[in-house]
Formats: structure tokens, sequence, C-alpha cells
């Protein structure tokens, strides 16, 4: 009997008034109190983020694509009881932004872009943020000279605490802050990647359905595309389609390569956003009837990824994934060091961020023995991924699934098939038990 989910949305996405559905009220509010808590451990008093997945974690704030890089949304939040954000200095419209953000402390708008003025720390225009800061301090009646201030997601980061200090202020970098905040999922953010995988399921379905010889590995980013913003996806990177003798050695691309009879192909459909929430996600399929060679392929590379799931639960360590992989690169081929094997046993946390914490590389690790172990935890949603392809040969197999550890294992989050080869052609679905 199928056990049933703790994480699987179990209604739909729209919001209805028969069903007690998504409560974004409570996402919002755990978010913002991991937040003042993981800020207490670490002794920031207030903290101001130029990151767009650290904002959307504090506020649910949105930056969209075009305004990411220019760094001229800052995020300020004061560790006080009763305190929400402000989101300053970005291309707001004040007052729609007020309206669309009820639980924002405030909204200052039109500060400039100092990424693109600041040559010092007097820069005006990094000041207009150095001063809107130093008010909301005073407002939060937060001294000055006696608090820490935490800087983070910005490529300026050095001349703000050169600017800051200038006016008595303490700051230290505070990017760990965020990713310990972040780095356990709570149960609304769960459903929320769950959602997420799903859509890349109805994504690969569609690769299934519309995949035929002669497509270039372009239009099938393009199928994927579609089937993401169909679900809602408000942001989508490029997936990654190699096939043929792009898959190996491992090649992470997308080109105008023209997908033959015979051929392998993978997608990687990662950093895709539903809700903020990102997927990487692999599978590998087949275009016509596969060889033996080529369904070996694929047994081993899904026989390294189940590998990696043997001890994970909460409590165990990053050490108890790499005893399940390969101990010596020949694994891979008689030619390869650990440098060569560098992403062919790895994972990664995945959230509001495409790389989230931890981070697991078992190239790393041999490369690097004295690497402390990485404590896995309740709530940790981990993306792991292998590769294998047979010396000499042309093809190559990759595969990812994420995860969810919990207290006595872990939860696949995506339901899409991964035990079998599908050949897209024919739409057969090959076993490889």
């Amino acid at each position: 009997m199928a056990k049933k989910s703790a994480y699987e949305p179990h209604y739909g996405k729209m919001a209805v008034g028969f069903e007690s559905r998504m409560d974004f009220e409570k996402l919002r509010r755990e978010r913002l109190q991991r937040t003042k808590d993981t800020m207490a451990q670490f002794g920031i008093d207030a903290l101001i983020t130029f990151d767009c997945d650290a904002q959307r974690y504090i506020c649910d704030y949105f930056i969209t694509t075009p305004c990411r890089k220019i760094e001229t949304a800052m995020c300020f939040l004061a560790n006080t009881p009763d305190s929400n954000a402000w989101m300053i200095g970005g291309p707001y419209q004040v007052k729609q932004l007020t309206d669309k953000m009820p639980w924002l402390d405030g909204v200052i708008g039109g500060l400039g872009a100092p990424r693109l003025s600041a040559r010092d720390c007097d820069d005006p225009v990094l000041n207009n943020y150095v001063n809107a800061t130093m008010e909301r301090l005073e407002e939060y009646g937060m001294d000055p000279a006696e608090i820490t201030l935490g800087i983070d997601g910005s490529t300026l980061q050095g001349l703000f605490m050169q600017a800051f200090e200038k006016r008595g202020v303490k700051c230290v970098s505070c990017k760990h802050v965020m990713d310990e905040a972040r780095v356990c999922k709570t149960p609304e953010e769960l459903i929320l990647l769950k959602m997420a995988c799903d859509n890349v399921s109805k994504a690969f379905s569609r690769i299934v359905e519309e995949a035929k010889p002669g497509m270039k590995e372009f239009e099938l980013a393009g199928i994927v595309a579609k089937a993401l913003y169909e679900e809602g996806c408000e942001h989508i990177e490029d997936p990654v389609v190699s096939s043929g003798c792009m898959t190996n050695p491992l090649t992470v691309s997308c080109t105008d390569r023209m997908i033959l009879p015979g051929d392998l192909f993978f997608l990687d459909i990662a950093g895709n956003q539903f809700h903020g929430y990102t997927t990487c996600l692999y599978r590998t399929f087949s275009m016509g009837q596969p060889s033996e060679e080529q369904m070996n392929s694929y047994r081993k590379c899904l026989e390294l990824l189940e590998n990696s799931y043997k001890n994970i639960k909460a409590g165990a360590t990053s050490y108890d994934i790499y005893k399940n992989w390969p101990d010596d690169p020949g694994y891979w081929g008689p030619d390869y060091n650990w440098n060569d094997c560098t992403p062919f046993a790895v994972g990664h946390g995945v959230g509001l961020s495409l790389h989230d914490r931890p981070f697991i590389q078992l190239a790393l690790q041999k490369q690097m023995p004295d690497t402390p172990p990485v404590e896995l935890k309740e709530g940790m949603v981990i993306a792991l991924e292998t590769w294998y392809g047979e010396p000499g040969s042309r093809d190559g197999v990759r595969l990812e699934d994420m995860i969810v550890v919990t207290k006595d294992g872990y939860e696949r989050l995506c339901t899409f098939p991964i035990d079998c080869l599908i050949d897209v052609w024919n739409k057969r679905y090959i076993s490889v038990r």
C-alpha cells in the first residue's frame, strides 16, 4: 500500500472557498520568525540584504529578472518583537506595493543603483541606502553605536561596510545567517517544493508526448518552458538538454543539435520557480529502442543514485552518503582523476535558491579528506545527481532526484518515473530492474 506523503498538496493550486489550501500567511510568518531566531543566534540586531532569494524568504517580495543583478532593491529587517521588513530603493510604485503587501512595515522607492555608480564609500547613491538604513534604526529605537548590522547579497558589501563604519555602526557579513535560516524547510515550504516538482513531472511528460527524431535540443527546451509556464511558474532558467555524443563525456548545454534515432538525451529542469521555490531534476530518455550498452549505463547511473539514499535520515552526515559512492575515480574510466569526476556524484540543497545548503560533492571530499561532515537535518531538501557513461562510449546517463530528509529516512518529492528508460519515439517505458 502506498504511504501517504506528509508533503503532498492534497488539493489544487487555486484559492477556493470550499477548502483550506496553501496558507501563505503562515508561510511568511514562520519564515520571518526563523530569520529573527537565526539573527539572534549569530548576534545580528538588524540586517540589510540585496539578495533576491533572501528577500523572498523574509517578506515574499519578488524581484523580476531584469532587476536582480543591478541591486536596486534592499530589504531591511530589525530584530525586534513585532517588526516586519522594509523594502527600500527598488523600482517600486510605492503605493501599489504598499497595497499589495500590507504586511510590510514600509516601502521607500527610487534611491538609484549604487552598483552602477559607486566607486567608493562616499558615493551619494550608495549613501541613499545607508541613510535609509540609519533612519530605520532610529525608528526602531536602536542605537547605531551599540548594534551589529548584518549585510548580505551585495557586490558592494565592502563599500557598504566602510560607509556604515563611518557612521559608527559595526557591520558583519551575514550570508551565513540567511543560509542557516533557510536550510531546513517549513511544512508550507515543502508543499510548494512538492508542487514545483509536480510541475516538472508535467514537463517531462510533455517531452515523452512530443519529442520526435529530428527535433533540436532547443525545441525540447521550448516544450519544457511552455509546460512550466502553463502551471504558473514565474521564472525559468534555461533547461539543460544534452543528446547523443554530447552525453559522454558529460556536457551541460542546450544547442541546436538535432536529436536522432538511437540517441540518448537528458534534461535538467533546474531553476524554474513556483512561488519562488525551485527544482533541480534530471531524467534521461531514449530516442528509439535503447541498446544493451545504453541500458547498462542507465542501470549503473541509477545504482549510484539509489546508493546515495541508503543511509539518509536526520542525524546522518554527508559521509554516510560518500561511503556508498565509488572510492576510486577509475570507476568512471581508467583515465579519470578525482578532479575530472567533480560533477559525477554530487548533492546540493534546493529551496528558494537553486543551490542552498548543504553542499555534497564526492570528488571534493576525496581531494580534501579533512573536510568536516555536514549533518543532515529533518526538513532539508537535497537534490542528488549522478552520471555514468561507459569509457569510450558515445552515450552517458544523467539522473537527479530531490528528496526531503525525514526523522527516519527520506521522501522523494518528484514522482516522475526514474527506474525505467523511456523510449519517447515508441512511447515505451523500459524497466531497468
